[in-house]
């Protein structure tokens, strides 16, 4: 039987796939990226104390967490939406907790992406609890399903190498490449957001990843 809690998710992430229609992850629609992200919270949130206590925010916030960004929609269309969609005084997810978390995870304007990511990381430090928490959560969900993909590229391609000057393939693998080394060398300035014995399984996960 599905709750209360699993229609609004739905909800939710059919509001994100229309936002998002159009765009791709890779080959595939931007929804999986999506999906992705939003396995690693459920995944997470059965070794995570914090995770599993906000587990319905944190994965409203994982289908969520791009639209700011990449698509037309504004915080306060987004908080117009939650505030629509949820009743009053909902217990499992909280509109506001998921817009903040949002709005912490969303990149600011810069000249290039490492100015961005470190405005980000700043400003991400400075959040209050428990968006602090949340974002950094949503981001590492995030990062980790954007490396762990590509992993599963490198590996579908690992013995394809024609050589041939036009073929997708090829260029694909080493567009891939490219990001897994991306995401390791901002991997020291990420984790200055580190605190010892939070969210460790997810730092772990990543490490491993990465490694």
């Amino acid at each position: 039987m599905t709750t209360q809690s699993e229609k609004t998710l739905t909800a939710v992430r059919q509001f994100a796939e229309k936002m998002h229609a159009g765009q791709t992850y890779g080959v595939r629609p931007y929804t999986a990226h999506l999906d992705d992200v939003d396995c690693l919270v459920v995944e997470a949130s059965l070794h995570d104390y914090l995770i599993a206590t906000y587990i319905w925010t944190l994965r409203a916030a994982a289908y969520l967490h791009d639209v700011a960004e990449d698509t037309a929609v504004t915080l306060a269309d987004l908080r117009s939406f939650l505030y629509e969609l949820l009743p009053p005084g909902s217990e499992s997810f909280e509109p506001d907790l998921i817009v903040d978390t949002v709005r912490a995870v969303t990149d600011p304007p810069g000249a290039n992406r490492s100015e961005r990511k470190e405005v980000l990381i700043e400003r991400m430090s400075r959040e209050p609890y428990p968006v602090n928490k949340l974002a950094l959560a949503t981001k590492l969900c995030d990062r980790l399903a954007n490396v762990r993909r590509c992993r599963a590229d490198i590996a579908r391609d690992v013995h394809h190498d024609c050589r041939d000057f036009n073929c997708s393939t090829c260029d694909n693998k080493q567009l891939t490449y490219g990001l897994l080394e991306m995401y390791r060398r901002e991997q020291a300035e990420f984790s200055r957001l580190r605190t010892p014995g939070e969210l460790e399984y997810l730092w772990g996960r990543l490490s491993e990843a990465l490694s």
